[in-house]
């Protein structure tokens, strides 16, 4: 079985980019979690060799990170990713590694497949989603979609695992200005020939 380290931004990443890279690769995954803050390196490109040191080190065979573009640039903080796992290629042999960035953070990659939050909450496949296009802040959209579901009574961190788990990358309307797209292609490419 495929056992990743998976850094990311928080506790949101934590409980939904397992599920999203389970559903990616359609097999179970193996995850350990951390923050990106609890890795004391200079930056996303050293921080990502630090994270594939701990991977070579510890019981992982695979390291997936993720990031929220937040106001950055597009692709600026993918960049230092690969930049960081490049370096580490160089000197190291390969780990698989796959890199994510989301635009602007992890909640529109779960708000750009509608079924999949249709379905996790409970609600007709044909009620009014916003597309990330639509909604103004993804993370709002998502929060009051819950609100109004049968799922209101839940732990919010449970419904975006149970979206996650649900999400099919065919049905992401707009993957490519999300950064999802990226992402699929480097899980697949990365882990996909794991055990």
């Amino acid at each position: 079985m495929t056992r990743a380290l998976f850094v990311g931004d928080g506790d949101r990443d934590a409980q939904t980019v397992p599920a999203i890279v389970q559903a990616i690769l359609g097999r179970p995954v193996s995850f350990n979690t951390r923050p990106w803050k609890s890795i004391r390196a200079g930056g996303y490109e050293r921080k990502v060799q630090f994270a594939l040191r701990l991977v070579s080190d510890g019981d992982s065979n695979a390291l997936v990170a993720t990031v929220d573009a937040d106001r950055a640039r597009p692709r600026e903080r993918l960049g230092k990713l690969r930049a960081g796992r490049s370096a580490h290629r160089e000197k190291q042999p390969p780990i698989p590694c796959a890199l994510g960035e989301a635009r602007p953070h992890g909640e529109a990659w779960l708000l750009d497949d509608p079924i999949a939050v249709c379905d996790a909450l409970d609600i007709p496949r044909e009620s009014d989603i916003p597309t990330v296009r639509q909604a103004k802040d993804c993370k709002k959209a998502l929060h009051e979609l819950i609100q109004n579901s049968r799922a209101a009574d839940k732990v919010e961190l449970d419904v975006l695992a149970g979206i996650a788990e649900q999400l099919s990358p065919d049905r992401c309307q707009h993957a490519g200005e999300t950064g999802f797209r990226d992402f699929v292609e480097d899980v697949r490419s990365e882990l996909g020939d794991l055990p």
